[in-house]
C-alpha cells in the first residue's frame, strides 16, 4: 500500500511538471492542438471530428497557419491510429509546433492515458495548449472515514475529494436518566449502562466492518473522524471495543449539533482544516524521522546529491527523500577526443561555470550528450535502485530546515547499518526455538549446504537457517565474518552463524517471496501477472545482475559459483535478492565435483563449458550462468528441458546453435501475452547469446550486462505501456517535449 501511494505521488509530480510545460508552450497562430477523450469514449468519433476539422482548416486562408494547424490535426490523426480503444483512464493528447526559448519552431506530440480517471472532454486549436482539466488529476482522492454517533442512532460515511458516501445508519433507543424507580433506581442505571455499552460495542464492530479492508487487514481509509453532540464519541474513541487499527487512525473528535446526515455535513465542514492538512502532517512525520536518525547518529542516512547517488548506486537506499522544486539539471557529457563520458549533477550556478564542461586534465571542451532535470531522472529511475520516492515541500518548517540544510535530497537505508555489524553467534538453542527445534513444518528446502529452515528470532526477525553436519572450525568462522560484510540492496545478507553438536549453521535473513524459480515453473499457479510480465521480469534480470556485478567489484573479487535461477529470491516488492553468494566456499572438494549423479541436470546446466571440464571458476563463469537465467526468465521454463524442435536437444543448446531469429517467438513464455515488443525480446536473445558463449573470453563482463539490460528497459518503458488489447501509449517521463518524428 506504501509503495502504491509513493506510486501515485510521483504520477502526481510528473502531472505537474506536465502542466508547467504545457502552460509554458506557445505558437504560431492557432497550431496547438489540445485534446482530452473521457473513459468510455469513442476513437471513431474523434476520428470523424478531426476529419471534418481537418476540412475546414483547408480554408484558412494564411499559408503558415493553414500548414501548421493542418501538420497537427494530422499528427493527432496519426497518434489515434495507435489506439483500438479509448484507455480505461482516459486519452489526453497534445500536438503541435512551439516557438522554443530561441525563437525556433519545435514539433511536439504527447500523449498518455492518466494514472487516474479525468472526466473532461475537450478539444480547442489555439496558440496555447489549455491545461484546465488536468488539475482534476491533482485533486485529492484519499479517502476519509466519518462516524456520527450520538443518543439517537450513527451514521457511518466516507468522504472522497468532493464524494460524500453514506455507508450505513441505524437507530438505537436508549432509555433517559430520570429520578424514578425508588429501590430500583441502582437496576434501573445498570440497565441504562448496559445499553448504552451494547450502543457503543456494535458500533465498534460495524466501524471494524466499514473501515478493515478484509483482504488486507489494514484500514481502508487513510484518516478517521468522529463526530456526535453527546459524550458518545469520546466514550468510543477510548473505549477497548474500538479496534486499535482504527483508533490510529482517528484524525479528529468533533461536537456537532444534529445527528444523522445533517451531522455529517457538519462534521466534514469542522474538518476541512484538518483533512487538507493530512499530507503536511505525513510529510512533516517522513522529514522527522530522517531528523532522528541524524540526532541519534544511527549512520542509517545520507546527504547531499553525491553521496545519496553512491549509496543508490551500493544498493543501499530504502527511502530517497527529494524536494520536489529541486533545481538540478544531469549531464551526461562526452570527451570528443577520448570518447569517454561522464556524468555531472549542476545547480544553476554551476551550470554558469564553464570550466564544468571542460576536461580537467586536457581542458578539452565536453559535448552534451543529454541533459535532464535530476529529479525527472528520479522519477524514471527509482525503482532500479530498490528504493522509494517521496518528494516534500519547503512549507512545513521541516520541510524549510531539509532543503536548506540539506540540499534536498537525502537517503535513508538499513544496508548501511547492517554493514558496521559484526558477523553474529547464534546459540543453538536459540536457533532451535526460532524453528521450533528445527521441525518439518519449519523445513522450507534443502541447498547446496544442507536443510533450509524458516525461523523467528525472540526480537521478532524473520531469518532462513542452513544447517548441516560438520566440524568446529577456523576457516569457517573467517569465511562467515567476509560474507557477512557483503552488503548490497541484490544481496541476501548473511546475518550470522554458529557450529556447536558437530553441526554447522548459517543465518540468513528471510525474503518473502521465494525464488523466481518458484514462480517461473515451480508447484502450484504461483506466477502472477502483473508481477511477472516482460518488464517486470527485465527488472528482476537487473537486480541480480547487479548483485553479481556486485560480487564482483569486491577486493579481491568474489565469484559465486552457484548462481541460478533458484537462487535469486524476490522480496515483497519484487526485488531480486541473490542468494548463497559464496557459499560453495564452504564446501569440501568432493562437494564441488561436476558431472556426477548428486548433481542434478537442471544445476549442471547452470554451469559453463570450463567449470564442467577444468572445474575453473571465474567471473565470466558466473556471466555464462546468467545467461542461463535470463533463457528461463524469457521463456517460463527451466533451461535443462528439451528445446521447441528437438527433444535430443536442452534449451540452451538450441539457444546457443539458433540461426534464425524468426524462431524466437517459439520459447517465448505464452504467459507474457502482449507485454513486451518484439524488439525487447530479440535484444535480450542477443544479450543472452552473449553470455552463453562457449569461450569465456568473449563473454562480457557483468557490468556491462547491467548497462545492457537497463538500456533495454528504458526503451522498453519508454515507447509503450500495454493496456486492455495490447494498445501502446507513451508514458510520461522522459518522453516529455521530445521532437515527434
Amino acid at each position: 500500500m506504501a509503495e502504491q501511494e509513493s506510486d501515485k505521488n510521483i504520477e502526481i509530480w510528473k502531472i505537474k511538471k506536465l502542466i508547467k510545460g504545457l502552460e509554458s508552450a506557445r505558437g504560431n497562430g492557432t497550431s496547438m492542438i489540445s485534446l482530452i477523450m473521457p473513459p468510455r469514449d469513442q476513437v471513431a468519433r474523434v476520428t470523424k471530428m478531426l476529419a471534418d476539422e481537418y476540412g475546414t482548416a483547408s480554408n484558412i486562408k494564411s499559408r503558415v497557419n493553414r500548414q501548421s494547424v493542418l501538420s497537427a490535426i494530422t499528427s493527432a490523426q496519426q497518434r489515434l491510429k495507435l489506439y483500438n480503444k479509448v484507455p480505461p483512464n482516459g486519452l489526453v493528447l497534445y500536438t503541435g509546433t512551439i516557438v522554443t526559448d530561441d525563437g525556433k519552431e519545435k514539433k511536439v506530440t504527447i500523449d498518455f492515458e492518466p494514472f487516474k480517471p479525468i472526466n473532461a472532454s475537450l478539444y480547442l486549436c489555439d496558440n496555447k495548449f489549455h491545461t484546465e482539466p488536468l488539475n482534476e488529476l491533482l485533486e485529492s482522492d484519499d479517502k476519509f472515514g466519518f462516524i456520527v454517533m450520538d443518543g439517537n442512532g450513527t451514521l457511518f460515511g466516507t468522504l472522497s475529494g468532493n464524494t460524500r458516501e453514506v455507508l450505513h445508519k441505524f437507530t438505537v433507543d436508549l432509555p433517559k436518566k430520570h429520578g424514578r424507580g425508588g429501590q430500583s433506581a441502582l437496576r434501573f442505571a445498570r440497565l441504562r449502562m448496559e445499553k448504552r455499552h451494547n450502543y457503543v460495542r456494535k458500533t465498534a464492530e460495524l466501524a471494524t466492518q466499514f473501515y478493515i479492508n478484509p483482504a488486507t487487514s489494514q484500514p481502508n481509509v487513510s484518516g478517521l473522524i468522529l463526530a456526535g453532540s453527546a459524550d458518545f464519541k469520546t466514550e468510543l474513541s477510548q473505549s477497548e471495543l474500538f479496534d486499535p487499527r482504527l483508533q490510529a487512525k482517528i484524525l479528529n473528535v468533533v461536537d456537532v449539533s444534529y445527528g444523522g446526515e445533517n451531522g455529517f455535513n457538519q462534521a466534514i465542514e469542522l474538518s476541512a482544516e484538518i483533512l487538507s492538512n493530512v499530507k503536511f502532517i505525513q510529510e512533516k512525520k517522513l522529514i522527522g524521522k530522517y531528523f532522528e536518525e541524524i540526532s541519534q547518529d544511527t549512520g542509517k542516512y545520507v546527504f547531499g546529491v553525491d553521496d545519496t547517488l553512491k549509496a543508490l548506486d551500493m544498493g543501499a537506499v530504502e527511502t530517497l527523500i527529494v524536494w520536489e522544486n529541486l533545481d538540478i539539471n544531469r549531464y551526461e557529457l562526452k570527451n570528443g577526443a577520448t570518447g569517454e563520458t561522464v556524468i555531472k549533477h549542476l545547480g544553476k550556478e554551476q551550470e554558469n561555470d564553464q570550466s564544468n564542461f571542460h576536461d580537467a586534465e586536457s581542458n578539452a571542451e565536453l559535448e552534451i550528450v543529454e541533459k535532464m532535470p535530476l529529479l525527472e531522472w528520479f522519477a524514471n529511475e527509482y525503482k532500479r535502485f530498490g528504493c522509494t520516492l517521496e518528494f516534500v515541500t519547503n512549507k512545513s518548517q521541516e520541510g524549510s530546515q531539509f532543503c536548506r540544510g540539506f540540499g534536498g535530497i537525502e537517503g535513508r537505508s538499513v544496508a548501511m547499518d547492517l554493514s558496521m555489524r559484526e558477523a553474529r553467534r547464534f546459540k543453538v538453542e536459540e536457533l532451535a526455538q526460532a524453528t521450533k527445534s528445527f521441525t518439518n513444518k519449519s523445513l522450507i528446502g534443502i541447498g547446496k549446504f544442507g536443510e533450509v529452515y524458516k525461523g523467528l528470532l525472540q526480537d521478532g526477525v524473520l531469518v532462513a537457517i542452513k544447517k548441516r553436519p560438520g566440524l568446529p572450525t577456523q576457516e569457517f568462522v573467517n569465511e562467515v565474518r567476509y560474507l557477512s560484510s557483503i552488503n548490497h540492496r541484490n544481496l541476501v545478507t548473511l546475518l550470522g552463524y554458529s557450529q556447536e553438536n558437530n553441526t554447522q549453521f548459517l543465518v540468513y535473513e528471510y525474503v518473502p517471496n521465494g525464488s523466481v524459480s518458484s514462480h517461473l515453473y515451480g508447484a502450484g499457479d504461483k506466477v502472477s501477472g502483473n508481477r511477472l510480465e516482460f518488464r517486470n521480469r527485465l527488472a528482476i534480470s537487473i537486480g541480480a545482475a547487479k548483485g553479481l556485478a556486485h560480487l564482483h567489484s569486491l577486493s579481491p573479487r568474489l565469484i559465486h559459483k552457484d548462481f541460478k535461477t533458484a537462487n535469486v529470491l524476490v522480496d515483497e516488492n519484487f526485488i531480486a535478492r541473490v542468494a548463497d553468494a559464496g557459499v560453495r566456499n564452504f564446501l569440501g572438494r568432493d562437494d564441488v565435483v561436476v558431472g556426477t549423479s548428486s548433481l542434478d541436470a537442471a544445476d549442471q546446466i547452470f554451469l559453463s563449458p570450463e567449470v564442467q571440464e577444468f572445474r575453473r571458476f571465474s567471473e565470466k563463469s558466473d556471466v555464462y550462468a546468467f545467461g542461463v537465467f535470463l533463457l528461463e526468465l524469457v521463456s517460463g521454463r527451466e533451461a535443462s528441458e528439451p528445446s521447441p524442435s528437438s527433444s535430443t536437444q536442452t534449451l540452451v543448446e538450441w539457444m546457443q546453435n539458433i540461426r534464425d531469429y524468426k524462431d524466437i517467438p517459439m520459447m517465448v513464455d505464452e504467459r507474457l501475452g502482449g507485454t513486451y515488443t518484439a524488439e525487447g525480446v530479440e535484444e535480450v536473445i542477443t544479450l543472452t547469446l552473449r553470455c552463453l558463449n562457449v569461450s569465456s573470453e568473449k563473454r562480457p563482463a557483468m557490468s556491462y550486462v547491467v548497462a545492457e539490460l537497463e538500456r533495454i528497459l528504458d526503451k522498453e518503458v519508454s515507447l509503450t505501456t500495454v493496456m486492455g488489447e495490447g494498445t501502446p501509449t507513451v508514458t510520461l517521463g522522459s518522453q516529455l517535449f521530445k521532437s515527434s518524428n
